[in-house]
């Protein structure tokens, strides 16, 4: 059975300027947060663009990410990263997971959107009119979904770019073209990192 969770969550979505894939193993190792599951850790995703590292994460809580980043985080960064990380934490909305297949996450992409203005109204009406969830389409791994006060925030998961554009031309677009004249910004990376400790 599929995963659908809709709880009072917290979404941490962080850009962190210098930080290398290097860098981040290193914390990683030295962190141990897959070895020693923080309180609280429902599921990271980790990414680079040509600036730095891309992290989503989901915690059952903003006090237990808080407590993560306080003291075993930043104690571990500071020492390594002379940047400081832009971070933005908000209400979980949706996470949605289908059923694991075979896929292969090391040639998957993470697909990061941002949509001022594409409201909870329109995007409830959109997930019954396209009913990802039901009848879940080829090549999603898993979505998650969160607002700011300009619009939407989604984090998506799928084992192709080519699996993503087939779903958002022939059954996405046509619905959400329907409800608003405005376009999302969206980019797509490689994925790098996949953690789901929690759900």
């Amino acid at each position: 059975m599929a995963k659908r969770v809709e709880e009072k969550r917290v979404v941490m979505l962080m850009q962190w300027t210098g930080v290398t894939k290097e860098l981040y193993e290193k914390v990683r190792e030295e962190v141990n947060w897959e070895g020693e599951v923080p309180e609280g850790a429902v599921l990271h995703i980790a990414t680079f663009d040509d600036k730095g590292i891309r992290v989503t994460d989901v915690w059952k809580s903003e006090a237990d990410l808080n407590n993560f980043v306080q003291n075993r985080l930043m104690p571990v960064t500071k020492e390594l990263i002379d940047t400081e990380p832009d971070i933005e934490v908000h209400p979980l909305h949706n996470l949605f997971i289908p059923e694991q297949g075979e896929e292969d996450l090391d040639t998957c992409i993470v697909l990061i959107v941002k949509w001022e203005g594409f409201t909870k109204d329109m995007y409830e009406e959109t997930r019954k009119q396209v009913d990802f969830e039901g009848d879940v389409p080829k090549g999603l791994v898993l979505h998650i979904v969160t607002f700011n006060d300009k619009g939407i925030r989604v984090s998506d998961i799928w084992e192709s770019e080519e699996d993503f554009n087939n779903y958002a031309r022939e059954r996405l677009m046509p619905v959400t073209g329907k409800l608003t004249e405005t376009q999302p910004d969206m980019e797509v990376y490689p994925l790098h990192a996949l953690f789901i400790p929690g759900v």
